[in-house]
């Protein structure tokens, strides 16, 4: 190998680019999976959150667990909001650690 081409694989080493192809790759596939991830647990709080919280405050003695739909749709609606606030940190959080794999 001469030295040129050693140079230039090093140069590649060093900067993270020897397969960027491969990198690429496996950021796509890491996002996709995490946005799968993170669209199923949304769907699952979304579903056992009315009955958590039914089932909370009945045990806390809040509520008999017959609050008005008005109320219960609102409380969803900002549960939805704070849940949505979390993902996109987790999503923030996710980028960040690709960037640093990639460097």
């Amino acid at each position: 190998m001469s030295a040129r081409q050693k140079s230039t694989v090093q140069g590649r080493i060093e900067n993270g680019t020897l397969f960027p192809n491969i990198s690429i790759n496996i950021q796509t596939d890491v996002e996709k999976q995490a946005d799968r991830i993170l669209n199923a647990l949304k769907t699952k709080v979304l579903e056992i959150l009315p009955a958590v919280r039914s089932d909370l405050g009945i045990a806390l003695g809040e509520s008999d667990g017959t609050e008005s739909a008005n109320e219960d749709s609102h409380e969803l609606q900002q549960q939805q909001e704070n849940l949505k606030e979390v993902l996109k940190m987790l999503k923030q959080r996710h980028e960040n650690i690709l960037k640093d794999i990639s460097s």
